[in-house]
């Protein structure tokens, strides 16, 4: 589920979907872990 979770924040951070939030019981990413994301594909050369 936590793989579920960040690879909807990514979509949302590639600007493919409006929101990253996700149906209960799941919570939504963090800023703390969307900030790794970001950090992360810019790094890569993704963003």
């Amino acid at each position: 589920s936590q793989g579920a979770i960040r690879a909807k924040a990514v979509v949302q951070i590639l600007g493919l979907i409006d929101s990253r939030r996700v149906r209960g019981p799941l919570l939504d990413a963090s800023e703390d872990d969307v900030a790794v994301l970001r950090d992360l594909l810019h790094a890569s050369g993704v963003t």
